[in-house]
């Protein structure tokens, strides 16, 4: 998943094949399942909520790959 999303980041090919707000639902599916059973997905529970701030900022609708732009955002380059 990274190889495929990373060359998009790079390139700022943003063009939609897995909308960001579609993955944020699943991560909170993946995430209720986890708890339901009290399994700790830490880094999951991070991407989801780097995930969630790139959706507030208006990139849900945008290729998942996107996330960059909010942790861009985040870091202060943009």
């Amino acid at each position: 998943m990274f190889r495929n999303r990373a060359y998009r980041m790079v390139n700022r090919d943003f063009a939609c094949r897995g909308e960001l707000d579609i993955l944020v639902k699943d991560l909170g599916y993946v995430l209720e399942m986890a708890k339901s059973i009290k399994l700790p997905l830490v880094l999951s529970t991070l991407a989801r909520e780097i995930y969630q701030v790139a959706s507030n900022l208006g990139y849900g609708k945008e290729d998942d790959s996107a996330v960059v732009k909010a942790v861009e955002t985040m870091a202060g380059n943009k």
